[in-house]
């Protein structure tokens, strides 16, 4: 933990109980080395941030003063998205199986993009576009195509069926746009990606005489993980930015040379806790410390669901801030081991362990 890190928490907790904190120059580098990653192998890309990951809005404004386009899922973060982006309100990719008349009205206003999750999308979009206000837009459209990876079905997007029967009705509109294709799996593995790219490729094999603008990979990319939560999660040897890039972009790029395609289509992807998990910090001071039997536990203002996803049966690593003054226990006696707990009245409210051989105390520590 770095020095300067410890001094401004300290002054947080001076006036808070708890607080997440976020390091928006870290965040910064994140997108910057993401894109720097896909650019390295291949030549055309666009970073759409996912709002639903983290919609703090100084988090969604730091992306988009470096050219991201919000990728949102709901009419809320719609909202977010046109008052976040001060120009190019263009800049917003509509995904979601919802949504709201209202939503699609101020995303065709804006000139964004909606990526259609099927026919009920485009029907909904056609009988907008027939009022007679609505006659001066044209709608920039994708299609989400349905993906089934290693037998895990998917809710979401267009079998080649609906597929067949909405692209036809968009490209014989000329009140349409089309762009392109999106996908996306619930998988963060190099095979997963290998597996979205050979889908999209097979598509554009089979529309070879539709023009194709863009290519929406989705998102679920590994980000930077420490080595202890590593260890929770139980994972080992996990992708990196550049993993991903080379993976999608060769197999791209070779595609478009062997079809002897020279405008290339933009490659658009959607982090989200790729790039916004590492730059967060969780802050607490320490209620009390209570000793049950032989058991330590750190009792504090946090809770594992303000931390933990609901899904996640693990726990988080946790770093005890000592003060200097704390005193250092015979470095041969055997560390204390702390459960960390949450405020919750919950049973199982327990964040993580922490084993140290100095003693803590409710004055001098906190928990991040």
């Amino acid at each position: 933990m770095k020095k300067n890190n410890l001094i401004l928490f300290n002054k947080i907790l001076k006036t808070e109980n708890s607080a997440y904190i976020i390091d928006l120059d870290h965040f910064q580098n994140n997108l910057i080395k993401m894109q720097n990653a896909f650019l390295k192998y291949y030549p055309k890309v666009c970073l759409a941030y996912s709002y639903k990951t983290n919609y703090v809005p100084s988090v969604c404004k730091k992306a988009h003063e470096l050219g991201a386009f919000a990728e949102v899922v709901s009419e809320m973060e719609v909202e977010m998205a046109l008052k976040n982006l001060k120009t190019n309100k263009n800049k917003i990719i509509y995904n979601g199986p919802i949504k709201t008349k209202l939503s699609i009205e101020k995303i065709i206003k804006a000139n964004g993009i909606i990526n259609l999750d099927g026919m009920h999308d485009f029907s909904k979009i056609d009988e907008i576009i027939s009022f007679k206000y609505f006659k001066k837009y044209k709608v920039n459209v994708a299609l989400r195509i349905n993906l089934t990876y290693r037998n895990n079905k998917s809710r979401f997007g267009m079998d080649y069926k609906e597929l067949d029967l909405v692209l036809n009705k968009i490209i014989n509109n000329n009140r349409f746009n089309f762009l392109g294709f999106h996908v996306h799996l619930p998988f963060r593995s190099i095979n997963s990606f290998k597996y979205r790219i050979d889908k999209i490729t097979d598509i554009l094999k089979k529309y070879k005489n539709i023009n194709v603008h863009s290519i929406n990979i989705g998102g679920g990319f590994y980000g930077t993980i420490s080595k202890n939560l590593l260890l929770s999660l139980k994972l080992n040897n996990i992708p990196k930015y550049d993993d991903y890039a080379r993976i999608v972009g060769n197999k791209l790029s070779n595609f478009f040379k062997l079809s002897n395609i020279k405008n290339l289509p933009l490659l658009i992807f959607e982090p989200g806790s790729s790039v916004i998990a590492d730059p967060v910090f969780f802050i607490s001071k320490i209620h009390c410390l209570k000793k049950i039997n032989n058991d330590n536990n750190i009792i504090t203002y946090a809770a594992r669901h303000l931390l933990i996803p609901t899904n996640k049966n693990i726990y988080l690593p946790v770093y005890i801030a000592c003060n200097k003054n704390n005193v250092l226990l015979n470095e041969n006696f055997k560390k204390n081991k702390y459960l960390v707990s949450g405020y919750t009245c919950i049973e199982s409210d327990i964040i993580g362990e922490f084993k140290s051989n100095k003693i803590i105390n409710e004055k001098d520590n906190y928990v991040i």
